[in-house]
């Protein structure tokens, strides 16, 4: 019986390594584009759009935007809360 939990709790624990895994994954990615789409607009008619409302989204996602806004690190700090044991 307790191996069967111990067992249990490991895969618990595991599935959520694996998620914060891939949210890390997510982040590169989306810091990787930023940078690209930062170089594709400078010096560009729009750049000074992009700066002030486009770049917005890119910054909302990695956290870096309003404090409040939601993030995928708030995201990945909402699965380590709530499997504080096994994480």
């Amino acid at each position: 019986m307790e191996k069967e939990k111990q067992t249990k709790e490991w895969k618990e624990w595991k599935e959520q390594k694996d998620k914060i895994e891939k949210i890390e994954e997510a982040k590169s990615l989306i810091m990787e584009a930023k940078e690209i789409v930062d170089e594709v607009v400078e010096g560009t008619p729009i750049e000074l759009n992009y700066k002030a409302y486009g770049s917005y989204g890119f910054d909302r996602l990695l956290g870096t935007g309003n404090p409040y806004d939601d993030s995928l690190n708030t995201i990945e700090q909402a699965i380590e809360n709530d499997y504080k044991g096994y994480v």
